[in-house]
């Protein structure tokens, strides 16, 4: 019996740290890349397992969900109506929309406040939000990494987003999140289908035998073949569309992806 229970324990953790580290790694890439906040991923991250949960098991009752997500089961209703518990916002959020209420009120609207000093400064706003846990100068560190505050000696600078990056960075994170939506759903709807044959469509070629130096070489052949298969993959399509508005149907396709591992993963 012992034995029994032991084997059912360690198939909870049956991936191993190293695959899981892995995984992290690709999602902490994309929230630091696009200044995405921990705490808000989380909450979003604890939202949708509920909901998936819910979704696989939609007569799962809260405790039943909690143990399935681990997750405390005094917030599962609010994640159920899409009600986000109450979330601890960002220290370099608070940080900014204060730096600019204070340069509304203090400042007569100017853009620059002082940088050190007890009272309505860059230091003391820091200090006050930051709770004795983070420098101000490392703060004002990562705001000037970026692009939100400019340092100019005796004067912190507020930056207005421009609205270009803005959209930009939106639309890469955008481009990225179905991506790896569709990736994982390709992943997990193959290891519930038998047969090979009804499965979809799921490969990666590559070499591990390419000199660093010849990468820009093979690069334009490579590009040549995928946007020879692209263009045959939408004729494809096209073929078998009906003459319905877009966005009738589900997405259903093909993504074409070049990759580079240039860096340990393992």
């Amino acid at each position: 019996m012992l034995e029994n229970t032991e084997k059912k324990i360690s198939h909870l953790n049956a991936i191993p740290k190293r695959l899981l580290s892995l995984f992290s790694k690709a999602i902490a890439k994309l929230l630091l890349k696009f200044n995405i906040s921990k705490h808000e991923y989380t909450h979003c991250l604890n939202e949708q397992l509920v909901l998936e949960a819910k979704r696989q098991n939609p007569k799962a009752s809260k405790v039943e969900l909690s143990v399935r997500t681990g997750i405390d089961r005094r917030f599962i209703a609010s994640y159920l109506k899409g009600e986000v518990p109450m979330v601890k916002s960002n220290k370099l959020s608070l940080i900014l929309s204060d730096m600019k209420w204070s340069l509304n009120n203090y400042y007569n609207g100017s853009n620059k406040m002082t940088k050190k000093g007890p009272f309505k400064t860059f230091e003391s706003i820091c200090q006050q939000w930051s709770s004795g846990t983070l420098t101000y100068q490392s703060i004002l560190k990562e705001l000037v990494r970026v692009g939100s505050v400019i340092d100019h000696g005796d004067k912190v600078e507020l930056v207005e987003a421009k609205h270009d990056k803005l959209k930009n960075d939106a639309q890469y994170f955008e481009v990225s999140s179905y991506l790896v939506n569709r990736v994982a759903k390709t992943i997990i709807d193959n290891s519930e289908i038998k047969k090979n044959i009804d499965q979809y469509f799921q490969v990666t070629a590559y070499s591990t035998q390419i000199p660093p130096e010849n990468i820009s070489k093979i690069k334009k052949e490579i590009k040549e073949n995928l946007r020879k298969f692209r263009a045959e993959t939408i004729m494809v399509l096209e073929k078998h569309e009906d003459n319905t508005k877009p966005d009738t149907y589900p997405a259903y396709g093909v993504s074409f992806l070049e990759f580079n591992d240039d860096e340990v993963t393992k």
